[in-house]
């Protein structure tokens, strides 16, 4: 795939900050990481369908790990994935949106209502933990939404269930 060339200084920029952490690595194995992460690279920057521009090469960077992560750990294993890097953030950011949506729903099939509170607080915590992904902020927003839904809902009928015994 051809790229422009501010693109391509980007892709090696990204690159020669790896192989700065790749520490005690043969030569080898740097050369066989820096090329499959660079073959990544161009592989989904092609999925774009059309000519990738720097906007589309961060892009696909948030979506690695970053530079840091390839750091040798103690006992000399790589460390692949960063902690807190974006795909975590996005795992979470997916599960709490799934507990909220399932918050929703379980407490009516299971006729359980104290599980829709319970679930929607996970999912409120989880979307607050993955906050940086903007699919975090919609699991919190939902989350905290429907649990403030929830509250009013649950006043409005203690007061009916009040006012009729």
């Amino acid at each position: 795939m051809n790229v422009n060339a501010d693109v391509q200084a980007r892709i090696n920029r990204y690159l020669v900050d790896v192989s700065t952490y790749l520490g005690s690595r043969t030569p080898e194995e740097r050369r066989e990481l820096l090329s499959d992460l660079e073959s990544h690279i161009h592989e989904a920057l092609s999925r774009r369908g059309h000519e990738p521009t720097l906007a589309d090469l961060e892009a696909v960077l948030a979506e690695m790990a970053s530079p840091e992560s390839y750091a040798a750990a103690p006992g000399g294993a790589a460390v692949m994935a960063a902690p807190g890097g974006p795909q975590s953030r996005l795992g979470l950011a997916k599960w709490a949106l799934g507990i909220a949506i399932a918050g929703c729903i379980l407490p009516l099939v299971l006729l359980m209502p104290p599980l829709f509170a319970v679930m929607q607080i996970i999912a409120l915590a989880l979307g607050i933990a993955s906050w940086r992904h903007g699919l975090g902020k919609a699991a919190a927003i939902t989350a905290g939404g429907l649990l403030v839904a929830g509250a009013i809902g649950f006043a409005i009928f203690c007061i009916f269930f009040i006012e009729w015994n």
